[in-house]
């Protein structure tokens, strides 16, 4: 595989940098073959869930919600929310499986 396509990183335009590319080529070049995907301490995801709870607390004593606000009452009330940051580094079998999939539940199954 020649060297100018060995990762692929995904980016949003609704997101901005925290740290400069040269910390990421840094980081690729400490010989990583794996993709990375940059989540958080189980604490920081327990402080982000009570943040979250705190902010849509009105959620959980109201009946009337709108489809939306019911999918974040159910999470709220039955599922682990998982704090992450939008970014990750595919190597390119993982990039592969991605854009062959068609769809990301393809991606998904090969990670089960």
């Amino acid at each position: 595989i020649p060297e100018r396509n060995r990762w692929v990183i995904p980016l949003s335009h609704s997101c901005l940098p925290l740290e400069s590319f040269e910390v990421l080529l840094k980081t690729l070049r400490k010989g990583h073959h794996h993709s990375c995907f940059d989540l958080h301490s189980v604490k920081a995801q327990k402080e982000q869930r009570k943040n979250i709870q705190l902010i849509t607390s009105d959620l959980l004593v109201h009946d009337d919600l709108s489809p939306d606000e019911e999918l974040i009452k159910d999470l709220l009330l039955h599922e682990e929310i998982t704090a992450h940051s939008q970014w990750c580094i595919l190597n390119r079998k993982d990039a592969e499986i991605l854009v062959q999939g068609g769809n990301t539940e393809t991606w998904f199954e090969a990670y089960r």
